[in-house]
């Protein structure tokens, strides 16, 4: 669809995002939408008070499909089938493709999918109600609440993709449909150290060199072709993805790292490299050759 395919106001939907950024990474795109969901938990998306990743939804209205009883103020919708309709400063109501945005919060993520069986909120012993109550409120109730509630969202940024919660929804199949504007895509891609060795522009091109564009694309730039006395490079982990993970591990403890599940590595360091480059780091780490 071409809305999908060229985002709105400069946005794109993070299983969008993934495919493309996966042509040029050389990444699964899935292995790529699991560390987006990872920085999301971990608030890296969160822009002051609020979410930088939303979905787009149709404008509310209680108005009957009844043409008798559709709404005629200026700026008022309704609904008649699958179309929108929004009512003009003349009165007449015209089909409209305009969206809201509806920003999503990590708190109604993880009551909607991660509230522990038996227990009434996120946090043991949350109070009746405490979902509603503003933050100053809960700060009385319980001062430490912040903390606690990042506690479970560190916990829940250590699911593996493959047991991503499948109640009330399918997490995936949600989580494909979140929008990112690309400035706020930028801002957090610039710092992650999976932006190394594919540029922004390689997988999601500004349109006239702007920061901001109105339309945008995500396409995939073909990799030269080689000439005959060019060199391939040999298959493996990339170079640069392999430094990162020995420069990871290097800070472990090396009991622990001796004794880490493979599993265990990919949790830790998969925003760095996938499951052999982990290995193959390990190796090295272990050995003592990762400064030589």
């Amino acid at each position: 669809m071409e809305n999908e395919r060229t985002g709105v106001g400069g946005d794109l939907p993070l299983k969008e995002i993934a495919r493309a950024w996966s042509k040029v990474s050389d990444d699964n795109p899935e292995m790529l939408m699991a560390a987006l969901v990872t920085a999301f938990w971990r608030g890296d998306f969160v822009r002051g008070a609020q979410s930088a990743l939303f979905m787009l939804q149709k404008p509310d209205s209680s108005a009957s499909g009844n043409s008798t009883r559709w709404p005629r103020r200026p700026g008022d919708y309704a609904s008649r089938g699958e179309v929108v309709l929004k009512v003009g400063q003349d009165g007449e109501s015209n089909p409209t493709a305009e969206s809201k945005r509806f920003h999503i919060s990590r708190e109604h993520i993880a009551r909607m999918f991660y509230t522990p069986r038996g227990q009434r909120g996120i946090m043991q012993g949350e109070p009746a109600g405490f979902e509603g109550w503003s933050f100053e409120k809960r700060d009385l109730a319980d001062p430490n609440w912040r903390a606690k509630y990042e506690e479970s969202y560190r916990a829940l940024s250590t699911i593996p993709i493959e047991q991503w919660s499948r109640v009330p929804y399918d997490m995936r199949d949600l989580c494909s449909l979140w929008r990112i504007r690309r400035h706020d895509f930028a801002r957090w891609y610039r710092s992650s150290l999976r932006s190394a060795g594919a540029p922004l522009d390689s997988f999601w091109p500004t349109k006239g060199g702007t920061s901001e564009p109105h339309r945008t694309r995500a396409v995939v730039v073909a990799a030269p072709k080689q000439t005959e006395g060019s060199q391939k490079r040999v298959r493996g982990p990339r170079p640069r993805k392999l430094e990162r993970a020995i420069e990871a591990m290097k800070k472990e403890d090396p009991k622990v790292l001796d004794q880490m599940l493979e599993k265990e590595m990919e949790t830790r360091w998969g925003d760095i490299a996938g499951r052999t480059c982990l290995r193959k780091a390990r190796s090295i780490v272990q050995s003592g050759n990762s400064d030589k």
